[in-house]
């Protein structure tokens, strides 16, 4: 319980994935690779149990912390466009959870995530003109995400709870630079560079046992 703190965590993570797809070539009469994807992730969080608080309301226990992420990504065509140029996201994120607990079965519940999302990459200006030079792109968006619910316990075992949430989501590097053949699922994919935050509410109801 020093500085006010029940308990400290921490997470580290590191992703390095490749993979190649296959295209069937008819004048070899063998696979060759069409396209290899690479993604190189670096993931860090830090959170902090509080002390639990004594309120007029009941006894408050809550979490705070902070994630960072990094992460490249990207989609060489060994035949034509590239899937999608090298491109880079960096998160940077804070987050609070609280929990009341108002009686002995019944807990109030609150929590809101702040969120910077920096993503680079190129892509065509027109995807009507892949002649014309690459664009290369600096986009950033600040979300922010929060809900309220509560929790109560039911005989046998069986919790009620209803919940509220407003959740707002950044695009994604494939969303916004995505410019050429997906050989895995014989599409090909546009991304739109003018992209704006992802938006939602929810309400949810339901019993768990």
């Amino acid at each position: 319980h020093d500085f006010g703190l029940e308990a400290i965590r921490f997470a580290y993570g590191y992703a390095d994935y490749a993979h190649n797809e296959l295209d069937f070539d008819t004048a070899l009469g063998a696979d060759t690779i069409g396209s290899r994807f690479t993604n190189r992730e670096h993931e860090g969080r830090v959170e902090a149990d509080h002390a639990r608080i004594v309120t007029p309301l009941g006894i408050l226990r809550g979490t705070a912390g902070i994630q960072i992420s990094n992460r490249d990504l990207t989609g060489v065509s060994f035949e034509g466009d590239n899937l999608i140029e090298p491109s880079t996201t960096r998160k940077t994120a804070g987050f609070l959870f609280e929990e009341l607990h108002v009686t002995k079965p019944l807990r109030l519940l609150g929590t809101v995530r702040v969120e910077n999302n920096a993503i680079t990459g190129a892509t065509y200006a027109d995807i009507m003109a892949p002649a014309m030079p690459l664009v290369a792109y600096n986009k950033s968006f600040d979300t922010v995400s929060g809900g309220v619910g509560l929790t109560y316990d039911l005989p046998l075992g069986v919790v009620a709870r209803l919940s509220t949430l407003y959740a707002e989501r950044a695009p994604e590097a494939q969303e916004l630079f995505s410019k050429g053949a997906h050989d895995a699922t014989g599409t090909f994919e546009i991304g739109d560079p003018n992209l704006t935050i992802e938006k939602a509410r929810t309400i949810e109801a339901g019993f768990k046992r």
